[in-house]
């Protein structure tokens, strides 16, 4: 899917095409992270997770039970895309 166009409203505004929005399984309320790379706008959909159920994921992936100190040294942002690449079989 590439190449859909969207055109900027006056307020700075942007639709997302609704095949993205299908493809993607956006809806009204979803929040989605901008980003910029080189000449690139890059839209990534925030996953709908509980933050207590993200915890115990990661302790499963881990193997335990983490402090404030060992929390820390996470990787989060290779995180983040690591399960969006999950989630989307990149």
């Amino acid at each position: 899917m590439v190449g859909i166009k969207s055109k900027l409203g006056e307020k700075g505004q942007i639709t997302i095409p609704k095949a993205l929005r299908d493809y993607f399984h956006l809806s009204a309320g979803d929040v989605v992270e901008l980003d910029s790379e080189q000449e690139h706008i890059i839209v990534k959909k925030v996953p709908k997770k509980d933050p207590a159920a993200m915890i115990l994921a990661f302790q499963k992936k881990y193997g335990k039970i983490f402090t404030k100190e060992s929390i820390s040294t996470i990787d989060w942002k290779k995180e983040y895309t690591s399960e969006i690449e999950h989630r989307h079989g990149s």
